[in-house]
């Protein structure tokens, strides 16, 4: 709705919403530019769009607008978007050697907070947006299973429900988001540069100018470290369901979606995490150690 009001200039009443005015907020969003210098992807202008499909129709259902009123977003084509999305389109994952010297570089180089942002992006697999979003009170490592919890609040729009979720803190992650929550805050933000409009963009940034110090392979990003999830989980054999439950992928069945406990889920999911980063299981060490009922 921003964009709609930034391209007409003004807060357009709904019902007098012209062709020509969808085709002006269409080529003033792709004319934006991300914090990088480089252009918003077509794909991203599509979905916004469709988002702002959404809304008017909703409206059309709900409000009594004229039998006659069209929504002039509707089938507005946007030139360049292919229809798939962008997390998979031209990224690779990191190699271990790139991982390596990237985190090396980063941790010494870059501001305290970039450097604890890059640990949990490479140790959770989540979105850079949901990271700069987190809020204090979304950061728990003292319960029994620490985690971050990804939820939609005013400074983090998460992009759909199966992305509202718990993801584990294992290892270095669970060392980063420690250290975050020792720092001196303003307010319940964990990462205040970055929790703001375009912050994610401005952090991705940062971040690539030290990573192209690691690689100039144009395929690997920032969002590669969620590629390296993804392998880790795979070659750790965990289940689709507990990948897609720790990366916020859309989910399969109406059971998957609906039932299940969070207290559950995390146990399953940190379980997950541990064998992927090939970390011991305090759990799993302690029932070893339990003597049995024959023992005794």
């Amino acid at each position: 709705m921003g964009h709609v009001e930034e391209a007409l200039g003004n807060n357009p009443i709904l019902v007098k919403i012209t062709r020509e005015d969808a085709r002006t907020v269409r080529d003033y969003m792709l004319r934006r530019l991300k914090a990088n210098g480089k252009p918003i992807s077509p794909n991203s202008v599509a979905r916004d769009i469709n988002a702002l499909n959404a809304v008017i129709n909703y409206a059309a259902r709900e409000m009594p607008l004229p039998a006659s009123f069209k929504n002039q977003f509707s089938a507005l084509p946007v030139q360049g978007a292919t229809g798939r999305r962008d997390d998979s389109e031209g990224r690779d994952p990191l190699p271990e050697t790139v991982l390596l010297k990237a985190r090396e570089r980063i941790t010494s180089r870059c501001k305290p907070d970039l450097a604890l942002i890059w640990r949990l992006l490479e140790g959770t697999g989540c979105r850079l947006a949901e990271i700069t979003g987190l809020r204090v009170e979304d950061v728990d490592v003292a319960g029994e299973y620490p985690n971050v919890k990804v939820t939609w609040h005013e400074q983090c729009r998460v992009k759909t429900a199966a992305s509202r979720r718990f993801v584990p803190l294992v290892g270095d992650a669970l060392a980063a988001a420690k250290e975050t929550l020792k720092t001196t805050k303003k307010g319940n933000l964990v990462f205040l540069s970055y929790c703001r409009p375009g912050g994610s963009d401005a952090a991705s940034a940062a971040l690539m100018g030290h990573l192209r110090d690691a690689t100039t392979n144009p395929k690997h990003v920032v969002h590669s470290l969620r590629h390296n999830m993804k392998d880790r989980l795979m070659i750790a054999e965990v289940s689709f369901l507990d990948q897609n439950l720790i990366l916020g992928h859309e989910l399969g069945g109406v059971g998957d979606r609906v039932y299940g406990g969070t207290p559950a889920k995390l146990r399953v999911t940190t379980r997950a995490m541990l064998k992927a980063f090939g970390l011991p299981n305090p759990q799993r060490e302690e029932a070893k150690a339990e003597p049995t009922e024959s023992a005794k």
